[in-house]
């Protein structure tokens, strides 16, 4: 071979860059540019360690190529915790979080660097990871199942840009700050505690609401109570049946009194967090009566007015501290989760290790949230309309938000109308009444005129009861949409997401309104941005990605985007297959669609064009959904919108 054509050869390759990097520089280039530095020796360092070399490190990127996987992802592993542990040391504004991908494959080496398929695929991957995180191939994961001391998630196969075939992919389960065994050896470190998952079930049962209450559901802290109007938030736990938590104190098995604080500590940090969080949690003076007790969760879900509870142990042995947590519905007494943490102690890390045993809430945070709503979701389908309260008729609302169907949107919306004239200071039923009143006009489900005035008004008052949400905003930007004042819009789009800029589902429905008003770049980025921060996404998020190729007459790739939708009782979902099926010539299979979509809403008007313009879909957009129903069989009528 000659010497200019490179050797090719097989190499795990390690690709990083930092999060939010522009950010950080426009904020203050010089403290940026320190942390970088830093930070990038901290690389090298394991990079050597492990037997490794640094490639090319460009601005805020680097790129490693190692011997083996496993050295790879232990040096990842281990450069992730000692970069998390001198975060901690930083005010939040300033941290700097970096990703990772890690590949294994055939590269090609010409004068010291490195070309190729193998390292596309490591780049990519990267992208596919969290700020903190790792996310391997399936090359990679072949070489390191079983021995590396990391849970390994698999999370599908991920379609990589010019990379024919569907890559596996798979994040690495990494603690901040955790020192992880030797490998092949010693205990498994838990992936998450139970605490997180606790974090994960309040935060789709909270539905807005913020507050820690006592036994009589007065608010005890964690916020304004009044609005800039003076208009009080206290809300009575009695009137929105809100299934609050109540955490237990831990108890100490350590037959040392010394460590007492220690359980007392990690119980009163969950509590302060989760309130912080703006979930609805039992206050300490409240739930320290049980301290020492031996209580049966279901007289303390009566006694406090709690749907769930938390409880737990601590015990020091030598120099480990093990945690274990439990949660617990308090209607049955079931365990709904159960986990352990335990790490070394030394005299001047329990406070650390009593940070990251909370910390874990926040790292897992959404990922089954939507899951966990349901439970309760569920719940309230059952009940008949009467015997509903204010907060079950809101998870009722969020079940439709699933489905999208007829029958839940009306049940929806008389049951939150009910909601909020018993309660009237109860902002998330406003919110949500706000949105199913755009659903009845975007959608015409139920239409009753003048459906957009009674949002307008709706997604005011959840504002002016809640302004510092954002999951009460975005319905007045929703509102703004469909009354086609985009201007407005744009505006309150941006400030709900300013209000909650790490919340993976709303940032999804904020681009999805975006894009179809005609910011489709900006829409489109929003949403690959949710799915990466969290794999656990809704399915309706494939819509939008689906039109936006369907626009460019890239029907195979929207037909794919299509199928991957899961609402079969949504009219929409048929309407998208039968026209991606019809623009491809598979006409049967677009008949076929487009009579399960009228088998499903049998009123549906087929006036496509009118429908798609309360969307603010563009005309060329409207035209190629047209034509493809036409084909279908249908007979749509369709005239451009005189002012295209």
């Amino acid at each position: 071979m000659a010497e200019d054509e490179g050797e090719r050869k097989l190499a795990a390759i390690l690709s990083t860059d930092a999060v939010g990097y522009s950010r950080l520089m426009e904020d203050d280039e010089r403290a940026t540019v320190h942390t970088l530095k830093d930070y990038r020796e901290v690389f090298k360092d394991h990079i050597e360690r492990h037997k490794g070399r640094v490639v090319d490190a460009p601005g805020d990127n680097l790129l490693a190529e190692f011997p083996s996987a496993i050295e790879a992802v232990t040096c990842a592993a281990e450069v992730q915790q000692e970069l998390a542990r001198r975060n901690s040391q930083l005010v939040e504004s300033r941290q700097m979080h970096f990703r990772i991908g890690i590949n294994v494959g055939d590269v090609l080496e010409e004068n010291g660097a490195l070309f190729g398929d193998g390292v596309n695929v490591a780049a990519r991957l990267e992208a596919l990871a969290e700020g903190g995180g790792i996310c391997i191939s399936g090359t990679a994961f072949d070489q390191v199942k079983g021995k590396v001391p990391y849970a390994l998630d698999y999370f599908g196969k991920q379609e990589i840009k010019n990379i024919e075939d569907p890559v596996r992919a798979y994040r690495v389960a990494v603690e901040a700050g955790a020192v992880p065994n030797e490998l092949g050896g010693g205990r498994r470190r838990p992936r998450t505690s139970a605490i997180a998952a606790v974090a994960a079930i309040l935060l789709a049962l909270g539905a807005g609401v913020w507050m820690v209450v006592d036994r009589t559901g007065r608010v005890e802290s964690s916020g304004p109570s009044a609005d800039s109007a003076g208009h009080s938030l206290d809300l009575p736990l009695a009137s929105t049946n809100v299934r609050s938590i109540a955490v237990l104190p831990f108890v100490n098995l350590s037959g040392d009194q010394e460590q007492e604080y220690f359980s007392d500590g990690i119980t009163e940090d969950i509590i302060t967090e989760l309130a912080r969080r703006r979930f609805s949690v039992i206050a300490r003076n409240s739930t320290f009566k049980y301290k020492e007790r031996s209580v049966d969760v279901r007289e303390v879900g009566q006694d406090l007015g709690a749907g769930y509870v938390v409880e737990g142990s601590v015990r020091r042995s030598g120099n480990v501290i093990k945690v274990v947590a439990r949660l617990l519905d308090t209607n049955t007494g079931e365990q709904l989760w159960a986990d352990t943490y335990e790490d070394a102690l030394t005299a001047t890390n329990i406070f650390e290790i009593q940070e990251q045993i909370t910390g874990q809430i926040v790292t897992s945070i959404g990922h089954s949230r939507g899951a966990i709503a349901r439970i309760d979701q569920e719940r309230a389908q059952r009940k008949p309309p009467d015997d509903l309260s204010s907060y079950e008729c809101v998870l009722v609302a969020s079940a439709y938000a699933y489905d999208k169907s007829a029958e839940r949107h009306v049940r929806a919306r008389d049951c939150l109308e009910h909601a909020v004239a018993r309660n009237p200071e109860y902002a998330a039923a406003w919110q949500w009444l706000a949105f199913i009143y755009t659903e009845e006009h975007g959608h015409r489900y139920n239409r009753m005129p003048g459906s957009l005035d009674r949002a307008l008004v709706a997604a005011r008052t959840a504002v002016n009861l809640d302004p510092a949400s954002a999951h009460a905003r975005w319905p007045l930007a929703v509102t703004y949409f469909h009354r086609h004042d985009l201007h407005l819009f744009f505006e309150e789009a941006e400030k709900t997401l300013s209000l909650s800029p790490n919340d993976c589902e709303l940032r999804a429905r904020v681009g999805r309104l975006m894009a179809y008003a005609g910011q489709w770049d900006k829409g489109i980025a929003l949403i690959r941005q949710a799915m990466k921060l969290d794999p656990y996404t809704a399915s309706w998020y494939h819509f939008v990605i689906g039109h936006y190729h369907l626009q460019r007459n890239e029907y195979e790739v929207a037909l794919a985007e299509y199928e991957k939708i899961n609402m079969p009782e949504y009219f929409s979902t048929w309407r998208a297959l039968a026209v991606a099926y019809a623009h491809l010539g598979r006409i049967d299979e677009a008949k076929a669609a487009a009579d399960r979509m009228f088998e499903l809403y049998p009123e549906y008007d087929l006036d496509v064009a009118r429908h798609l313009r309360d969307w603010n879909y563009s005309e060329d957009f409207i035209a190629l959904t047209v034509e493809g129903l036409r084909k279908a069989g249908l007979d749509v009528p369709f005239e451009r919108d005189a002012a295209d």
